[in-house]
């Protein structure tokens, strides 16, 4: 059997195209799950979207599991370890498990040629049906219509905020990208979504009328960011959810209407607001201190609408003096991203900034124009941190920024800090 680091190493080799594989597609992850004699599961729930699926699958894995059922959870990409993205009742799979499940289905995963993240779905599916779970939920990775969760088939689906993201892979303009996402309304039975912009609501209403099919919106009412988290109420009930933001607020109502609907007379609504208070997505304007008790606040915002949402959520928090006015920054973003744009948006609200890189995606400075930032640049992104921490003054907090893949970095930095 192999050993966890070389599944490791195995692993991270598969490119996501190879070729025998030059495009997306779901035939190959069809006939892999057909060979382990696959059936659509029952209580299998897909979400779907641009920003929030993560928060609302977490939220909605986090609310079954503490009304008394087995949930398995599946959500990418991840932070520190591979492993979080496959979870039940918010453990990871063990490296044990994770290990002893990838021997097996190595062959099948070669006979088929399958990527990474296909790969990862079926050694997921395979573990929850191992684990005989209740309920299994799939964040979608990229797009909908050949995303590799797709190929479960969920009777459930749950739409986050959809807006412009992925343009090279989902289409330049966000019907294009509506369009890529909502295919799955051919298939799901019951769809949920949340309350959407008033430039994608019209698009996806077209796509409701195409597949012929009824989309429930869930919405908070009376969301307010307080010291302890964000306030709303849902279904005459009032929440304090542990995290911040009113986009959050969204993602948890959503969550609660899909845990509802999958619960029915089974929900308990005093449970779920005891989870809600309880609950938080690292990462996700995520407030953690160092050793020697300097605030750094993660923020995986990583395109356009999510960079909005996070910084205005910041600067509510500053003018209700929960978060200090002083705030610099640490950034750095993946090659496909809008690094200049970003750059923008990020020093109107925070001048402070240094910018680092992360491995694999150095191009990505490479294309900001010097000259328009009087920023610093670090390439290491430790060493950017530690350099961030060395400037940082007194009552002044970091914010990481940018990318899942720099919180992390940065998350790791931390946590061997601490030790």
């Amino acid at each position: 059997m192999m050993n966890y680091t070389e599944v490791l190493e195995h692993l991270n080799k598969v490119s996501e195209l190879s070729p025998n594989r030059p495009k997306w597609g779901l035939d190959n992850i069809q006939a892999a799950l057909q060979e382990l004699e696959f059936s659509p599961p029952c209580g299998s729930i897909q979400v779907v979207g641009t920003n929030g699926k993560g928060t609302t699958s977490f939220l909605l894995s986090q609310i079954l599991s503490e009304q008394g059922y087995r949930v398995g959870l599946f959500t990418s990409p991840h932070l520190v370890t591979v492993r979080e993205r496959i979870q039940i009742n918010k453990k990871n799979i063990s490296i044990t498990d994770f290990t002893e499940n990838f021997t097996k289905l190595k062959e099948l995963f070669e006979r088929h040629d399958l990527f990474y993240f296909e790969s990862l779905t079926v050694l997921a599916w395979n573990y929850f049906c191992q684990e005989k779970v209740d309920y299994m939920i799939w964040e979608t990775g990229l797009g909908g219509r050949f995303d590799a969760v797709s190929a479960i088939q969920s009777s459930v689906l749950a739409i986050t905020a959809i807006d412009i993201d992925h343009k090279e892979y989902l289409g330049e303009t966000l019907e294009e990208i509506v369009g890529e996402k909502l295919c799955l309304l051919e298939n799901a039975k019951y769809i949920f979504s949340a309350e959407q912009s008033s430039t994608a609501q019209p698009l996806i209403t077209a796509q409701e009328e195409k597949y012929q099919k009824k989309i429930t919106y869930l919405k908070p009412t009376a969301s307010k960011i307080r010291a302890e988290g964000t306030t709303f109420s849902w279904n005459n009930q009032n929440f304090t959810l542990a995290m911040f933001g009113h986009h959050y607020a969204q993602n948890a109502c959503l969550a609660l209407g899909v845990a509802h609907h999958c619960l029915k007379e089974n929900f308990h609504p005093q449970k779920a607001l005891q989870t809600i208070a309880q609950s938080s997505w690292p990462g996700r304007l995520d407030i953690r201190t160092t050793f020697s008790g300097q605030k750094i606040i993660f923020s995986c915002a990583h395109n356009e609408a999510s960079l909005t949402a996070d910084l205005a959520t910041i600067k509510e928090m500053q003018r209700k003096k929960i978060l200090s006015p002083a705030v610099r920054a640490l950034f750095a973003c993946t090659r496909h991203r809008p690094a200049t744009s970003f750059l923008k948006k990020l020093q109107a609200e925070v001048p402070q900034i240094i910018t680092t890189l992360i491995p694999g995606h150095e191009k990505c400075y490479e294309a900001i124009p010097q000259e328009s930032f009087q920023i610093d640049f670090e390439r290491d992104a430790g060493k950017a941190f530690a350099k961030s921490l060395e400037l940082m003054k007194e009552g002044e907090m970091l914010l990481v920024i940018g990318s899942i893949y720099l919180c992390g970095i940065i998350w790791e930095c931390l946590e061997e800090e601490n030790r």
